[in-house]
């Protein structure tokens, strides 16, 4: 059992260490963008704590060139400081790999406020409504309203 378990944690670093056949090579980018509209609400307020859904609207230019809105939910703590998670949806386009929709699973912490400044790790993730064929993960941060971004993906 355990050496079946290791055979398929070798095979699934390998198919994401290893290009699929067709794909393209590995590729950097960056951009910059806007936040348009964020929807906040507060769901709990356990030990002075705030936990909120966030519903982000923005645009972005650069390698990837369209809108995204994530939704995400985190602990705003006492001191300022924020943790959250969720997706993110981009419709629009990514480089050479075409264009289209793709969701990204982020994760994030930084400083909360009327001007907040994070910082999110995010990845492509499946799902069905994803119609641009990328793989993919990059960081994202937040500025008040400013977005900038780096991304390192291959197309497939």
């Amino acid at each position: 059992m355990a050496t079946t378990a290791l055979l398929a944690t070798l095979a699934l670093l390998l198919a994401f260490a290893l290009p699929a056949a067709g794909s393209s090579p590995l590729q950097q980018g960056s951009g910059e963008g806007l936040i348009t509209i964020a929807d906040i609400d507060e769901v709990a307020a356990p030990g002075g704590n705030s936990i909120q859904e966030r519903v982000i609207n923005g645009t972005v230019t650069g390698e990837l060139d369209g809108t995204f809105v994530q939704e995400v939910r985190g602990v705003v703590r006492r001191d300022g400081q924020v943790t959250f998670q969720g997706t993110m949806t981009f419709t629009g386009k990514i480089g050479d790999c075409g264009a289209g929709t793709i969701t990204l699973g982020l994760n994030g912490k930084g400083v909360g406020g009327p001007a907040p400044v994070t910082e999110s790790r995010v990845r492509a993730i499946r799902q069905a409504g994803n119609d641009v064929a990328v793989v993919g993960q990059g960081t994202v941060s937040q500025d008040g309203l400013d977005v900038t971004y780096e991304l390192t993906y291959r197309c497939r």
